[in-house]
């Protein structure tokens, strides 16, 4: 039936015109006003049909609808309780309340409407636009359950709709399962590749799942596509960044911020890629920007304090460190270990305050030289510490923590001794308000097997006054950058060999092939790391060497701990423990660092090393002693 005006229908049907009203046609009639922005003719429209039919609830609904529409929300609020009183399942109703709390910023209870609303009408397949915007609302609330749900049914309902197929990508993009989001948008590209931010998105999505290739060439797509694309941008320099490619990198991050100079993750991509081109101070501008402009953003929050403290500024720095929970990489998704008994200066008198490790073994040795500060402080307060280690630095840390009032355990210990409250180890320097002139540097603060490091020395002094130099090439290699702070093997067979006077130890445990590879390319290296079985084991061996060369890795903390000479080669964007430009560290004095200057280049820093070991080597020769080993409980500075 055709829409025909409702004042003409009650001129020639008085009586009965309710009855023989089209409502639907009414009804679509609204709509095409609506989409056209027609809103003069659609309130005239509505005007007549509620004089036509005041009692129904279509017409209540609409005027509903043009009240929101108008920002009259208390008006149109007052419609929908009229509809919904006469008619509490009516699904329109519940969509219009649904959108009406979501503009209101009511949006838990828009949820619960957009539900209602389902739960009212399952199964339509008319005017399925709803669903768009409950899936929107679940995804800006983070409710990736929901809009999962919600996005399926919507592309169940329109199975050729490249936005549901978006949507439903989209929403598994959210919830992070990665293959179903790009199977999702996938299916939408097939139905329209010109879909907007698709190509984008699916870029993001390759991305996460370490396909950096096809993450680039989508990026690219899109920026063909709309040169102007800032997150396209984004995308691309971050998936630059992975392909080790940082002058390209930093090129699109730049081009990205031009583009949204406010938006966080282009600016942490710009200084990510800053980082990389060691341009420290656009570095630091762009992740500053970033933070001011995106709230608390964990990883935006993180990214901060490694350049403060890098820089040195560790009153910030630490403060900023606590985000590390969330926005770490290494830490992010950690499940939070008693959240409410986390010791935040509470008065310790009787009461146990548990210590514990965290991080990476580095993480661990580096800090631990806080305890004994920590422990003082706590004394006086009246309260005692337990501090609970991984197992493998079980027994370093109870000999090197012995002379002070503390219980060592290890991690593994069940049941766990009982505590009152608890703090990670490395937000130690925030409780304690450590500062880079006040740091705790000891020239040592570990303590080896003393019998055991005599027994590898003793075995090492059958060569006379040879060097004897621990080496260490890589770190874990899980790690994210491990990639590049290790050197390779090869490397080290190239620079050293030809050197005299050296006696060469691998502390490079389970690299027998390295060691091998080595020994091909001229470089004869002892490996007996068979024979060190935790952390105590290598310590020993350590404390019987005159100088390890090592990456960043935890050798190069363990070694720097026990006092002994320890030459560091670190990349162009190191970790925030070694700073920038300085050769020593305020953290280890015996440390001596080796920048790369070039990326990825490690050809200048392994001629310097092997300058300085071939200096080294001829003052043991002319010495002709060993050096003596030095084992005395560690002297730990104060903290103001």
């Amino acid at each position: 039936m055709a829409y025909t005006p409702t004042q003409a229908l009650l001129a020639q049907h008085p009586a009965v015109a309710p009855a023989i009203i089209d409502r639907a046609s009414l009804s679509a009639a609204f709509r095409r006003h609506i989409d056209a922005g027609e809103l003069i003719e659609a309130s005239e429209l509505v005007s007549e049909w509620l004089a036509l039919a005041p009692g129904d609830v279509e017409p209540a609904v609409a005027q509903a609808h043009l009240m929101r529409l108008c920002g009259r929300y208390d008006d149109a609020q007052t419609w929908l309780d009229r509809a919904l009183a006469q008619a509490p399942a009516h699904g329109p109703a519940l969509v219009e309340a649904a959108r009406l709390a979501t503009e209101m910023g009511a949006h838990a209870l828009a949820l619960e409407w957009f539900e209602r609303a389902h739960q009212s009408m399952p199964g339509e397949v008319e005017d399925v636009g709803w669903l768009s915007q409950w899936a929107a609302l679940a995804h800006a609330m983070g409710r990736s359950d929901i809009n999962v749900a919600v996005a399926t049914q919507w592309c169940e309902q329109a199975t050729e709709s490249a936005a549901a197929w978006f949507a439903l990508g989209l929403a598994q993009q959210q919830a992070g399962g990665l293959d179903a989001a790009r199977e999702a948008y996938e299916r939408a590209m097939a139905l329209d590749a010109d879909l907007p931010m698709l190509r984008n998105n699916l870029s993001a999505v390759h991305f996460d799942r370490g396909e950096y290739d096809e993450a680039m060439r989508l990026a690219k797509e899109a920026i063909r596509a709309q040169p102007d694309h800032a997150l396209a941008w984004t995308n691309l320099a971050s998936a630059m960044l992975k392909l080790r490619e940082p002058a390209h990198a930093l090129l699109a991050a730049r081009r990205a911020a031009r583009l949204a100079p406010d938006f966080g993750p282009t600016l942490l991509a710009l200084s990510n890629a800053a980082r990389e081109s060691q341009l420290w101070g656009e570095a630091f501008d762009a992740v500053v920007r970033a933070a001011k402009t995106s709230g608390a953003d964990a990883k935006i929050q993180f990214s901060v304090a490694m350049l403060q403290l890098m820089r040195g500024d560790f009153r910030n720095g630490w403060i900023n460190f606590e985000a590390r929970w969330q926005g770490s990489p290494e830490l992010a998704g950690a499940p939070a270990f008693c959240p409410e008994l986390r010791w935040s200066g509470q008065p310790l008198s009787g009461k146990t305050l548990l210590v514990w490790g965290e991080q990476g073994y580095g993480d661990a040795i580096q800090f631990i030289r806080f305890l004994p500060l920590l422990v003082e402080q706590v004394g006086q307060a009246g309260g005692k510490i337990i501090c609970c280690c991984f197992p493998p630095l079980y027994a370093l840390f109870k000999r090197s923590l012995a002379a002070y009032d503390l219980e060592v355990v290890p991690g593994d210990v069940s049941p766990v001794p009982a505590f009152d409250y608890q703090i990670p180890l490395a937000s130690l320097p925030l409780a304690l308000q450590v500062k880079l002139e006040s740091l705790c540097a000891p020239s040592s603060y570990l303590v080896a097997d003393t019998a055991r490091a005599m027994r590898w020395r003793e075995e090492m002094n059958g060569t006379g006054g040879r060097l004897k130099v621990g080496l260490v090439w890589t770190g874990s290699r899980t790690h994210q950058r491990n990639p590049l702070r290790a050197v390779p093997a090869e490397s080290y067979a190239q620079a050293f060999s030809g050197l005299v006077g050296i006696d060469w130890y691998s502390l490079q445990v389970g690299a027998q092939d390295d060691v091998a590879r080595m020994a091909t390319a001229g470089l004869h290296v002892i490996d007996r790391t068979h024979e060190c079985e935790n952390f105590d084991d290598t310590a020993a061996l350590i404390a019987s060497l005159d100088i390890v060369v090592t990456v960043c890795t935890s050798v190069a903390h363990l070694a720097a701990a026990l006092g002994r000479p320890t030459w560091l080669l670190i990349d162009v964007d190191p970790h925030w423990v070694w700073m920038t430009e300085r050769r020593d560290s305020p953290w280890y004095p015996t440390i001596t660092l080796y920048r790369q200057r070039v990326y990825r280049d490690w050809s200048a820093p392994l001629q310097q090393l092997r300058a300085d070991l071939e200096q080294a080597a001829r003052a043991a020769a002319s010495h002709s002693s060993s050096t003596m080993l030095d084992s005395p409980t560690p002297a730990y500075s104060r903290t103001p």
